[in-house]
């Protein structure tokens, strides 16, 4: 007698199948990214990004017309990237997952959705890794070069390496000067593997540039430490290096937890030992608070997506664009079943990019 797919394969592919689209877009809300940033839809590959401001013009009234006023089209661009994941599925490795939030009234096994738990882990891990890797510290692939054993690499530089007796490409970058000939595979400490991030220029890449290229002046700050460079200060100092024509509106301030974390523990310390912290919650907002002495106009964010880093950004929520394809063919899921597992292809096209330099400040710290 014919063998059938096992059953539960066959709903995980059906579920796939069915709810692509729906998986998709329960992933980019749910990445913190697409709560602090504004997500821009529909960008297949390069999308033209708007400045905030409109050109003066006004004048006393005359029957006459004078075109003096204009909108500004930034010279920048938002520029995604295709992001892909595959991976073996065995459906028995999650059955022990199960919650009892996912079981009604007198449920029992069968009806538990295991498809649609399974599927929708899968997808919202595709997303935290884009997230925590691509968002802030991505760097397009077209930024590496390949391993070349006669030469030698500082920290920071980029590489592609293939190992001895592979065919898969991995992308990686440098941690520490190397001699001649120590590669990924010889001199595995001075090297990091960064494939995810390698599919698409994050915000620290876009900031770094304009920063070489003396379109943003950083503000000196240095290394905050609550003891002889306090938080607070630190991030009102960033904050009004901003033009004041941005200032009037609400401002963000987004930065890592453990930099947010002692901005709270100043705040608390100099200002809010009787008093409750004024939290951000209406923005809807998670881990931020409104920065005291603002007037309410600077928003501290705790972004995971900034990982370690030491960066202050402030600049409008409207400036900063988060690219994604969410109805286009360009996000895509993908399942071949085998007998008891599953094999599954997820394809994502996103970027990230700021759209005014005028319109960031930032502290001198990486």
């Amino acid at each position: 007698m014919a063998q059938t797919t096992s059953p539960v394969v066959s709903a995980l592919s059906t579920y796939a199948g069915e709810h692509v689209g729906d998986l998709f877009k329960k992933m980019v809300n749910g990445m913190e990214a697409s709560r602090h940033l504004t997500v821009l839809p529909n960008v297949k590959d390069t999308a033209p990004l708007i400045k905030l401001l409109v050109t003066g013009g006004t004048r006393p009234f005359n029957s006459g017309t004078q075109f003096e006023s204009a909108l500004e089209y930034s010279d920048r661009k938002l520029v995604t990237g295709v992001a892909k994941k595959e991976l073996l599925v065995d459906p028995e490795q999650y059955r022990g997952t199960y919650l009892s939030k996912y079981m009604g009234a007198g449920a029992n096994a069968d009806v538990v959705p295991f498809e649609a738990f399974t599927n929708e882990q899968i997808v919202s891990m595709f997303g935290s890794e884009l997230n925590d890797e691509v968002i802030y510290y991505g760097v397009d692939k077209s930024n590496f070069v390949a391993f070349d054993a006669g030469d030698t690499y500082a920290a920071g530089d980029y590489i592609t390496f293939t190992p001895s007796g592979d065919s898969v490409v991995s992308y990686y970058v440098g941690l520490a000067t190397t001699l001649a000939a120590e590669s990924p595979t010889t001199h595995p400490a001075k090297w990091q593997k960064i494939n995810a991030r390698a599919v698409a220029s994050g915000l620290k890449f876009h900031l770094d540039a304009a920063i070489t290229a003396s379109a943003i002046t950083p503000t000196t700050v240095g290394a905050i430490n609550n003891t002889s460079v306090f938080a607070l200060a630190s991030v009102r100092k960033v904050y009004q290096d901003l033009p004041v024509a941005y200032r009037k509106g609400t401002t963000m301030a987004y930065m890592s937890f453990g930099t947010f974390d002692l901005l709270t523990a100043d705040v608390e310390a100099q200002l809010s030992k009787y008093t409750e912290m004024d939290l951000a919650s209406s923005m809807g907002l998670e881990n931020a608070i409104y920065v005291p002495g603002t007037n309410r106009k600077l928003i501290a964010v705790a972004a995971s997506w900034m990982g370690d880093s030491e960066r202050i950004i402030c600049t409008p929520k409207e400036n900063v664009i988060l690219g994604c394809d969410l109805l286009g063919d360009a996000n895509e899921l993908r399942t071949n079943a085998n007998l008891w597992t599953l094999e599954m292809g997820l394809k994502f096209n996103l970027g990230v990019n700021f759209a005014v330099t005028e319109a960031i400040a930032c502290n001198d710290r990486a």
